[in-house]
């Protein structure tokens, strides 16, 4: 677990407490600790549900979009994404460039593959050890 997220959990828990016993202040204090936890962690959420749709619905990632409507460096964020989209490059499936992420003709094939490289959450249960091509196609 990150250890943001671990202390701001922390930090709602012993804020909890005086909330219940029925200090206002602390019941303000906690609310706005709720707001930022559920923003913080949500926030990546976002950007990524955002390169993901834009992959899959339009077959390009316009980097300067995503680094304009999210205040980040693309190419800093996504650094391990793009290495992990450097084989379908070299295999034809996705175009890599400065400006954007494009997926080919052939690539458009497997967009649902190419997009599983922005999920973290597919990561966390290491479908790299067991590939889910059959169910992709």
């Amino acid at each position: 677990m990150n250890i943001r997220i671990f202390s701001s959990i922390l930090s709602l828990l012993v804020l909890t407490l005086p909330a219940a016993a029925g200090d206002d202040k602390a019941k303000a204090r906690l609310k706005e600790l709720q707001v930022r936890v559920v923003k913080q962690e949500f926030a990546d959420d976002k950007l990524r549900r955002a390169v993901i749709s834009r992959l899959l619905c339009h077959t390009v990632v316009p980097k300067q979009e995503i680094n304009r409507e999210f205040r980040i460096d693309f190419d800093e964020y996504f650094a391990e994404e793009l290495r992990r989209l450097e084989a379908p490059r070299d295999d034809g499936l996705v175009l890599l460039d400065a400006n954007e992420i494009r997926t080919t003709w052939l690539g458009r094939i497997f967009i649902r593959n190419l997009a599983m490289v922005f999920d973290p959450y597919l990561e966390k249960q290491h479908l790299d050890a067991k590939p889910l091509f059959s169910k992709t196609l």
